[in-house]
This record gives C-alpha cells, sequence and structure tokens, in this order.
C-alpha cells in the first residue's frame, strides 16, 4: 500500500517537473526567436493561432520517455533518433537531470548515457 501512494507522488512529481521543463524550453525558444527576427515575431502575434492544448508532447518530452522505456539511451543514439545534434540532445538532458528525473552516465571510454534516476 505504502508502494502505490509513493509512486502516485512520484508520478505527480514528475508531472510537475515536465510541465516546469516545457515552460523553461518554450520561454527560451521565444526569447530566442525575438532575438534572430523582431519582424517575424510581430508578424507572428498579430495573426496568432489559438494556444496548443497542455497535452502535446514536446521533443523532451518523447527524449524522456524513450529513456523511461529503454532503461537509458546513449546520447549519439538519442541525436540520431531526434536528427539533432549531440549537443542539443545533451542541453535537454541536463535539464531533465536538473530536475532530477534522469542521470547521465559519462564513461572513461564512449559516449555518454542517458539514463532513468533510480529511487
Amino acid at each position: 500500500m505504502k508502494e502505490k501512494s509513493e509512486k502516485k507522488k512520484s508520478g505527480k512529481k514528475d508531472a510537475l517537473l515536465l510541465e516546469t521543463i516545457r515552460q523553461r524550453i518554450e520561454t527560451k525558444k521565444n526569447k530566442e526567436e525575438v532575438i534572430k527576427n523582431p519582424l517575424a515575431e510581430a508578424k507572428k502575434s498579430k495573426s496568432q493561432t489559438p494556444e496548443e492544448p497542455a497535452s502535446l508532447k514536446t521533443t523532451v518530452d518523447e527524449l524522456y520517455d524513450i529513456i523511461v522505456k529503454t532503461k537509458g539511451i546513449r546520447l549519439d543514439h538519442a541525436a540520431k533518433k531526434f536528427h539533432v545534434p549531440e549537443a542539443k540532445i545533451e542541453e535537454w538532458a541536463k535539464i531533465l537531470e536538473e530536475n532530477g528525473l534522469i542521470e547521465i552516465h559519462y564513461p572513461p571510454i564512449g559516449k555518454p548515457t542517458l539514463m532513468k534516476k533510480m529511487g
């Protein structure tokens, strides 16, 4: 009975952390867009579409799901899967790690592995 309660708490905690991560990434993306092209941002705000439902998954959510399902994935394999540079995957992984969801294992030889945090 205690395990079920702990799992529920852990699940809620994970959901809250993922929502926080989504918001941080969205804020960062918005700042980058404004800096890159202020005119495009102005046009976009005039013809803004309704806000997307919160149920849509971000790429970081998908990465986290893969890590949980597979018990871990090498950084270079994740980069190939998402068609992004390894540095971008490492950036996402660090966000997940900072929020206590995963661990990044750096072996002496070879590529880093992204693993679900135990405990």
